[in-house]
């Protein structure tokens, strides 16, 4: 699960840390809970708090944060449903948050198994074959390839 901690600023611009950590579960709840908290912070301190800057984060793609925001996009990122490293994968290939579902393509050993692989699942092979598919240059079929896919981590996506 994503967490993120933030301190409130004003404290934080006058050395002391007065922060909270915030599992991470839809936008929602998330400024919800920051409001919250912040009002129960000028309640107790009689001083205005309304400001906060991210103090750690985990499980959130660092394109997603700044010092003092949280992207809009990483909601969206959140929602897709797939395990983290995939959509981790897809955004280190620059595929758009909303299309990393549509293009990923699955997780492979090399770019050649990639290649084999896809030419059996559209029936250009069989896969049964002893000749000419023992023939095939299947490291320079992957070269082709990859001019339309994308690999990180072992994980492959269709560039959309």
């Amino acid at each position: 699960m994503a967490t993120i901690t933030l301190n409130e600023l004003s404290s934080y611009n006058n050395g002391k840390l007065v922060c909270r950590t915030f599992n991470l579960t839809d936008e929602d709840t998330f400024n919800e809970e920051v409001n919250e908290w912040l009002a129960e912070l000028t309640e107790s301190t009689g001083q205005l708090c309304e400001e906060w800057i991210i103090g750690d984060s985990d499980g959130i793609p660092s394109n997603y944060l700044s010092d003092y925001s949280l992207s809009n996009e990483f909601w969206e990122w959140l929602n897709v449903d797939l395990p983290d490293d995939i959509k981790l994968a897809g955004i280190d290939c620059e595929i758009a948050v909303e299309n990393i579902e549509e293009a990923y393509q699955g997780t492979y050993d090399s770019d050649e198994d990639f290649a084999q692989e896809l030419a059996e699942s559209i029936g250009a092979i069989s896969g049964t074959e002893i000749w000419p598919h023992t023939c095939v240059d299947w490291e320079w079929a992957a070269r082709e390839l990859m001019y339309d896919y994308c690999e990180s981590d072992g994980h492959y996506f269709r560039m959309l």
